[in-house]
């Protein structure tokens, strides 16, 4: 993918389980429902509406609960309330949260939960928009399949749920590939096949995550003899519930799934310290990402318990990643300058009717307009990179990359941006302590592939 900004987000929940039975979504109309996305950084992100507030949650297959952990000024009305304890991936051992049940919950017009159970996460640093680059107030997951087929369409961003898998015409199924699902906790799993130089790892467990926008996760002492093809990099995978997520990452020989074989794939190793307070699964190997997912038109059947999926225009798509070595956060907005035309009868200081922008009268007779733009800021640089031989510092502000003001720009292009083709030169101009700094590098893959 273009970017490697990763969030893994898999909850359990101390001494709990999904209530069974209690919490259902209803679809209120005979026809499937079908509701819009956005795709960001590699996730899924919808509108979801709870108690009557407006919020936008993260799509999960890889969580069995539903989940709040930022409100950005808003007011919900949570009913039944009591505290409880999280557990997950991460370096800390718990996290301090609210159970809530008795919930309305409205996706789109047609889908809705009447009853539904969502857990409050009280930890002001589990921030997941910063980023992200866009506000995100929480996750969904099993309770949003576990009734219905749900199909995505990665090309056109939608998501479509039927009452029945019948009522996709035999002659569209048949063009899908089928893997059987099993649950563990409430979370699904499939068996692929897995290779290296050296050895083979037929039918490897592993979840099917929306929630992780990387290709592969592996763990690494579930497969004996496992040797990566390529260098190998120490990395900041991410953050789960409890911390931040520790590892490698590096490129094997390929994997396949169904008909479908994928070659010099990218991996990614969390470590055992972040893997300590996680719930063991039996024979699980890892987990497929959304950097595989999104090259497929998906059906996750859970009432079957059966996987679809075909190839769409992404399936041949190189898997790249950051290769500068910096770590991007949204830090907010910004007020930025710009000309916009002559100005010959507003008079200094009037506010035009568009909120949010300012207008006045320079000495030079030109119209400008004050505006709030995203701003970024590097929050991390990773040792030895290009970007930390160019000079770059945890903490600039990133000004323009390749001659493209950053105000312009959404967190999934300034990736982009840094993940083109290896030797790509980056001119960036950055703002630190007041002054502005330039620099440049070229890009380099640290996890390069060893023929």
């Amino acid at each position: 993918m273009y970017f490697r900004i990763i969030w893994v987000l898999i909850l359990w929940v101390s001494c709990l389980l999904p209530a069974r039975g209690i919490a259902a979504f209803r679809i209120l109309d005979d026809e499937p429902v079908s509701i819009p996305f956005r795709m960001v950084n590699n996730l899924i992100i919808i509108d979801v509406n709870i108690n009557g507030t407006d919020l936008s949650f993260l799509l999960d297959s890889g969580v069995a609960e539903s989940l709040i952990f930022s409100l950005d000024d808003k007011e919900v009305d949570l009913r039944n309330t009591q505290t409880m304890q999280f557990n997950g991936l991460g370096s800390n051992a718990t996290v301090e949260g609210i159970a809530s049940h008795g919930n309305t919950l409205h996706i789109g017009e047609k889908y809705v939960d009447s009853n539904h159970k969502i857990y409050i996460i009280l930890n002001e640093s589990f921030d997941f928009s910063a980023h992200i680059g866009t506000p995100i107030n929480g996750i969904i997951g099993y309770e949003f399949f576990k009734d219905y087929p749900v199909e995505i369409n990665y090309m056109r961003n939608t998501i479509t749920i039927y009452r029945d898998i019948h009522q996709l015409p035999g002659s569209k199924l048949r063009k899908y590939q089928v893997l059987p699902i099993t649950f563990d906790r409430a979370k699904p799993y499939v068996q692929i096949d897995l290779h290296t130089d050296r050895h083979q790892y037929p039918n490897a467990k592993m979840l099917i995550d929306l929630g992780n926008s990387d290709a592969l996760w592996i763990f690494e002492q579930t497969l004996p003899g496992f040797t990566f093809q390529s260098r190998i990099m120490e990395d900041h995978l991410g953050r789960g519930f409890s911390g931040d997520i520790q590892g490698k990452r590096g490129r094997i020989r390929g994997m396949q799934m169904g008909k479908y074989h994928f070659e010099k794939i990218m991996i990614a190793m969390p470590d055992t310290q972040s893997l300590r307070f996680t719930y063991p699964v039996s024979r699980r190997v890892g987990s497929i990402g959304s950097e595989i997912l999104s090259r497929f038109h998906v059906i996750l059947d859970y009432p079957h318990q059966v996987f679809y999926f075909r190839a769409n225009k992404y399936i041949d798509k190189p898997f790249r990643m950051n290769m500068s070595g910096l770590d991007i956060i949204y830090d907010g907005t910004q007020w930025y300058e710009e000309v916009v035309g002559y100005l010959t009868e507003i008079p200094y200081g009037q506010r035009p009717e568009n909120a949010g922008t300012v207008v006045f009268k320079s000495p030079s007779h030109l119209k400008y307009e004050l505006k709030e733009k995203p701003a970024y800021t590097i929050h991390n640089v990773r040792k030895n990179s290009p970007a930390a031989l160019a000079g770059i510092q945890k903490g600039d502000k990133i000004k323009s990359i390749n001659g493209k003001a950053t105000g312009k720009l959404t967190m999934n292009q300034i990736y982009q941006l840094l993940s083109k083709e290896e030797g790509e030169e980056i001119d960036i101009i950055l703002m630190r302590e007041g002054h502005e700094v330039r620099t440049s590098f070229v890009l380099e893959d640290p996890i390069a592939y060893l023929e």
